[in-house]
C-alpha cells in the first residue's frame, strides 16, 4: 500500500500513529542528519507513559554530534509495537513498521534504540525487527546502519538478547547516548564498516558489544568472556541537568499515566534486598527544589496536563519534600490540577502531607508492607515496622481517607505459613 494515510485507517487506534501530538518534534527526515528511532517495544499507551523515553526524545532532538569529519544534527523519532490486530494488518498489507513523526521505515534510520524495562519485552524486540523487515540476528546485518542498540533497567542481564542487539548501554541514558551517537556520526561521515563501528563503540565506558565477547562455560553457566571482568555502569552525577524541556510531548488518547511526570529524585537511600531498581539507579540523587517548582509551573502551562506526579522510588526521602508541599498549593490553586505522590514509606506519612494532598484530590494511600511479619521484613531488609504501618493507617483514617491499599510479595526466601 503506497498511501500511508489511507493505511492508518486500517489500524487499531489510528490516531496514535499520526505523530502530531502537542510538543512533538516538527523536523523533516533527512539523510544529512543522524537519524535515531527510539523504540519502546510495547503499545503506545504503555510506552508514552514511560518517563525515560520522553526524556531521551527531547534530549536527542537538541543534540548535535560534532566529530573530526564534521557535524551532524541528531533527529529523533518514535516507534511502538502495534497491538495484535494491527500487527496482522501490517503483515497483510506488507507495510514495514515505521516511525510516528514522518512514517519512515525503521531500516532507514541510522540508530534504533530500544528501551527495555522488563524481560517480557525481549520477544517484542524480535517482533519489532521482524515487522520492520530487519534481519533478527546481528551477524546477518552487515551494513553498519541501522545500528541496533538497547538500554534500560532490563539490560542489567543482556545475554538473552546478545545475538540480536549490536550494543547495550548500561546505566543512565542521558550520559551514554550522546557518546554512542557521536561515534555513530563519525562512522557515518567516514563510511566506516560495521566491525570498525563496533570496535569503536566497545572503547566507550558502559557500552557492551556482545559480538566481541563470545560466551564461555564457567561452571554450570555460560558467561561472556570479558577481559575486564565487568561492564561498569555509568551514572548521571547531577540530576539537575537531566530535567527535560518543559514543553514535553503530550500523548494522544488514553495512556496508562496521562500526566506530567516530575522526577524529583533518582535512586533510593534504602537497601531492600529484593529491589532491582534501587541497585540499578543508585546512587541516590535529587533535583533542587527550585528546578522542580519551575518544571511544575512551566510544564503544566506548556502541556495542559490536568495532573502531575512527583516521581521517584521513595518520595518521603526527598530532603525538600515539606518545602515542596508548601509551594505547590499556591501554584495550582483554582486550576483544577491535581497531583500525586508515589512510593511513600509509612514512617514518612504526616498530617501535613495528607492534608495538603486532600486539598486537591483525595485518592488512596498505598503502604508497601511487602511481608506479613516483622521477621520476614528483616530478612529482606525492608525498613518498615508493624507499629509504623498501623500508625500510618490511623493517620490516614483521621484525615478522612477512605481507601488504603497494601502491597505484599509472596514466595520470598524463608517464607513460612505464619508469614
Amino acid at each position: 500500500m503506497n498511501d500511508i494515510k489511507e493505511f492508518l485507517y486500517h489500524l487499531e487506534n489510528p490516531q496514535v500513529y499520526t505523530g502530531r501530538e502537542i510538543n512533538a518534534a516538527r523536523k523533516e527526515f533527512s539523510p544529512k542528519n543522524l537519524n535515531v528511532c527510539l523504540v519502546f517495544p510495547e503499545k503506545y499507551e504503555i510506552g508514552m507513559s514511560h518517563y525515560g523515553l520522553i526524556l531521551l526524545y527531547h534530549l536527542l532532538n537538541r543534540q548535535v554530534s560534532a566529530v573530526a569529519g564534521g557535524t551532524l544534527a541528531v533527529h529523533a523519532e518514535r516507534c511502538f509495537l502495534p497491538g495484535k490486530p494491527s500487527i496482522q494488518t501490517f503483515k497483510t498489507h506488507r507495510v514495514p513498521l515505521f516511525s510516528l513523526e514522518n512514517k519512515i521505515p525503521l531500516d532507514e534510520f541510522d540508530v534504533i534504540g530500544f528501551s527495555l524495562l522488563s524481560e517480557l519485552n525481549f520477544t517484542n524486540v524480535l517482533q519489532v525487527l521482524d515487522l520492520a523487515g530487519i534481519p533478527l540476528h546481528s551477524r546477518d546485518r552487515q551494513d553498519p546502519f541501522p545500528l541496533v542498540a538497547a538500554g534500560g533497567i532490563s539490560v542489567i542481564n543482556p545475554e538473552p538478547l546478545r545475538d540480536f542487539i549490536d550494543v547495550f548501554g548500561i546505566g543512565d541514558g542521558e550520559t551514554i547516548f550522546p557518546d554512542l551517537l557521536d561515534t555513530a556520526a563519525e562512522a557515518k561521515i567516514t563510511g566506516a564498516d560495521k566491525n570498525t563501528l563496533l570496535q569503536r563503540l566497545d572503547k566507550i565506558e558502559s557500552l557492551y558489544v556482545p559480538a566481541l565477547y563470545p560466551p564461555v562455560k564457567k561452571g554450570r553457566f555460560y558467561a561472556p568472556n570479558l577481559e575486564t571482568g565487568a561492564i561498569k555502569k555509568r551514572t548521571l552525577k547531577n540530576l539537575e541537568v537531566s530535567l527535560p524541556d518543559d514543553r514535553v510531548i503530550v500523548p494522544l488518547g488514553n495512556v496508562v499515566f496521562d500526566r506530567l511526570n516530575v522526577e524529583i529524585a533518582r535512586g533510593c537511600p534504602k537497601n531492600c534486598r529484593f529491589c532491582q531498581a534501587k541497585n540499578y539507579y543508585s546512587p541516590y540523587r535529587y533535583a533542587p527544589l527550585e528546578k522542580n517548582l519551575l518544571h511544575i509551573t512551566r510544564g503544566l502551562k506548556e502541556t495542559g496536563f490536568e495532573s502531575f506526579s512527583l516521581s521517584t522510588l521513595s518520595t518521603g526521602d526527598y530532603p525538600y519534600l515539606n518545602e515542596l508541599l508548601q509551594e505547590i498549593p499556591p501554584v495550582i490553586a483554582h486550576t483544577g490540577v491535581s497531583f500525586s505522590l508515589s512510593s511513600l514509606r509509612p514512617s514518612t506519612l504526616s498530617h501535613h502531607l495528607l492534608s495538603t494532598l486532600a486539598l486537591f484530590k483525595r485518592t488512596g494511600i498505598t503502604i508497601a508492607a511487602e511481608a506479613g511479619t516483622q521477621r520476614l521484613r528483616n530478612v529482606i531488609n525492608k525498613d518498615v515496622t508493624d507499629e509504623e504501618i498501623f500508625q500510618a493507617v490511623d493517620l490516614a483514617l483521621r484525615n478522612q481517607w477512605q481507601k488504603i491499599k497494601l502491597y505484599f510479595m509472596l514466595g520470598l526466601p524463608t517464607e513460612t505459613q505464619e508469614d
